[in-house]
């Protein structure tokens, strides 16, 4: 491949605007630029009618013109506005002629993140001619205390439904939290779980799971998915006092874990016990207590 055409192509490529809903499917759709109808179709599984652009990081990327495609291999994050898109690999299909987006297939370890919403599966392919999303292995769909699970979910756009699909011979699982008692009433939480090497253990177990590709493995912020967020997430070395929105107050870190933080990447853990998310306070708390971890 020529050096400079292949860049032309990456350029032009990474200008697209490249989640579910492009400006054109939606006049596709009747709704023209902005129209009410469009607007009804965005947030499904925090995926966006946004024209805001998509940055993309990843180890590599690769540009084929034989195949009209563009490969993102290796820790792929990829962030539009309060929407983030986590896999192994992402590949981009574009028409060969218009240069205009035809699908985006994502693959390995797939988690989609916007606010309380969050999707996961084995593979993610988003659909531009079509205006569908189809998660398949494993897929799972979560927004606060509900979850719906299943081996493959479509969502069709234009439609405003979604279909679940089993494994074979399974059944969907879907859980739905009611509200609680009293509009508006919070439930207080419950006084901190004691504090145990083994619920600290478990913390951090979790920790690994849940929270280092933002905060870090080491808890500095640093994460390859926190380089991509429009507010960097706490660094849990420095003093816990000069913690943003907690002040280092294990009250506060345990209902920021369990309710998230509004119009940010931080969602709601609900999918944790309380002794988990307490577990899980405990955990990111003891990166500023240990002393070889200390920020600068």
């Amino acid at each position: 491949m020529n050096p400079k055409k292949g860049m032309g192509l990456l350029i032009l490529l990474l200008s697209l605007f490249l989640f579910l809903i492009s400006g054109e499917a939606q006049e596709k759709r009747g709704g023209g630029k902005g129209g009410e109808k469009a607007v009804k179709s965005q947030g499904i599984v925090g995926f966006t009618a946004s024209r805001a652009p998509i940055d993309i990081t990843s180890d590599s990327v690769e540009a084929n013109q034989k195949t009209n495609t563009v490969i993102f291999k290796g820790n792929v994050v990829a962030k539009q506005e309060d929407t983030t898109l986590y896999a192994n690999t992402l590949t981009v299909l574009y028409d060969q002629n218009t240069k205009k987006l035809k699908e985006i297939v994502a693959v390995g370890n797939v988690k989609v993140v916007q606010l309380e919403k969050r999707a996961t599966s084995q593979k993610a392919t988003f659909d531009q001619d079509k205006n569908e999303v189809i998660l398949d292995g494993e897929a799972v769909v979560r927004e606060g205390a509900n979850v719906i699970r299943g081996e493959r979910i479509t969502f069709y756009v234009d439609e405003e439904r979604s279909v679940v699909e089993p494994a074979k011979g399974g059944r969907v699982s879907t859980s739905i939290t009611p509200p609680p008692k009293g509009e508006g009433e919070e439930k207080k939480p419950k006084e901190g779980t004691k504090k145990t090497p083994e619920l600290l253990k478990e913390g951090k177990k979790i920790y690994g799971q849940a929270c280092a590709t933002c905060h870090g493995s080491n808890g500095d912020g640093k994460g390859p998915g926190g380089s991509t967020l429009n507010a960097p997430p706490t660094d849990f070395r420095k003093p816990l006092k000069e913690w943003p929105n907690t002040k280092g107050d294990s009250q506060k870190i345990f209902e920021v874990i369990s309710r998230g933080i509004p119009n940010s990447a931080m969602i709601a853990w609900t999918q944790y016990s309380e002794q988990q998310r307490w577990a899980l306070a405990y955990s990111v708390m003891d990166f500023s207590a240990t002393p070889t971890k200390k920020a600068k």
